[in-house]
């Protein structure tokens, strides 16, 4: 369980970040400064790719590990709450940049 608790907040993380970034860009081209606002785009953009990067190792391990032993309920549910919620973030924040 300990393994997808790290796993959640590395993706939480990165996914906060890129919510951050996010709302830089969207500041910075409301102001007219299209270049600043390009580079937080990018650093947005970034932060969503090492999300997208973690969640797969994740779901890489994961399923190696329920091949060994069945995981216990709490584990299946705070992994299926973050499924939903990374989800919901990345969906969020591709809609903030585009």
């Amino acid at each position: 369980m300990r393994m997808i608790e790290k796993f959640i907040d590395h993706i939480n993380d990165e996914l906060s970040g890129a919510a951050e970034y996010s709302e830089k860009y969207i500041e910075n081209r409301a102001m007219g400064k299209t270049t600043r606002a390009s580079a937080f785009r990018e650093m947005a953009k970034d932060e969503l790719r090492h999300a997208g990067n973690i969640y797969g190792y994740a779901i890489e391990d994961i399923e190696a590990i329920k091949k060994v032993y069945s995981m216990p309920p709490e584990a299946e549910e705070m992994w299926e709450h973050e499924l939903k919620h990374y989800a919901d973030c990345v969906a969020k924040i591709g809609m903030m940049l585009s």
